[in-house]
């Protein structure tokens, strides 16, 4: 399934919240705040189709979650149904002058 996953899936649901499933952390509401394509990523020698992205979330109030694998729920739009993403890895990012009571976290497709 993640290997189909393309950025378009996300690009419907900036702003909107997904949830996070890890079993050694509470589940977790990520907002999803940009989609930004990696064109640069892209293996020359990788004859994949989808060009690389990384998707931009954020989680309100403190968590101890850091990197993770785990499972992401993205909800239906009126584009899209609801699908769950199983095994996706998340990597918390620091602040870098934004909200510092944000969490914020990518998640990288390459």
């Amino acid at each position: 399934m993640l290997a189909t996953v393309q950025a378009e899936d996300f690009m419907h649901l900036l702003g909107k919240h997904c949830i996070f499933r890890n079993p050694q952390h509470p589940d977790i509401s990520l907002q999803v705040q940009a989609v930004k394509l990696r064109p640069q990523a892209q293996s020359p020698h990788q004859t994949a189709r989808r060009t690389p992205f990384v998707v931009e979330l954020a989680a309100e109030g403190a968590t101890e979650l850091a990197d993770a694998v785990g499972q992401l729920e993205l909800p239906a739009t009126e584009h899209s149904d609801a699908i769950r993403l199983d095994l996706v890895w998340i990597g918390r990012v620091i602040p870098a002058g934004r909200d510092p009571a944000l969490a914020y976290f990518q998640l990288p497709f390459n």
